[in-house]
């Protein structure tokens, strides 16, 4: 609460005027960042699982 009331009321008017014509436009959406984001997600995802693969293994023997 502390915060919201240090920002000056002009800008959270502004603010607010961008997020209610944002909204009624519609969201933009951006694909290619959205699936660039999945993919690395995944990657670590695949290279963590791999990682303790090895560590399990190598415990093994």
């Amino acid at each position: 609460m502390l915060a919201l009331k240090l920002i000056p009321k002009p800008v959270i008017e502004a603010s607010r005027a961008k997020a209610e014509e944002i909204r009624r436009n519609g969201k933009p959406k951006n694909w290619v960042t959205g699936a660039i984001f999945i993919l690395i997600w995944v990657l670590l995802a695949i290279w963590a699982g791999e990682v303790m693969l090895r560590m399990l293994w190598y415990d093994r023997g």
